[in-house]
């Protein structure tokens, strides 16, 4: 049976370490958008929060 012993869940969570622990891959949203997607090594505090702020100081910058 194809795709059997799988499953996706989705987690909204504000305390940045839980998700980190629970997740096996991420995806950073910002204003409603994909910003990133990490997973094994990628997937650290600073590669989410960077993601996330990434187009919020590159229009700061402009």
């Amino acid at each position: 049976m194809p795709g059997r012993g799988r499953a996706a869940v989705i987690v909204v969570s504000s305390e940045l370490p839980e998700v980190l622990a629970l997740s096996n891959r991420l995806y950073v949203m910002h204003h409603g958008r994909i910003a990133a997607e990490l997973k094994g090594a990628e997937k650290t505090e600073q590669n989410v929060l960077s993601s996330f702020f990434r187009d919020h100081l590159a229009a700061e910058v402009a």
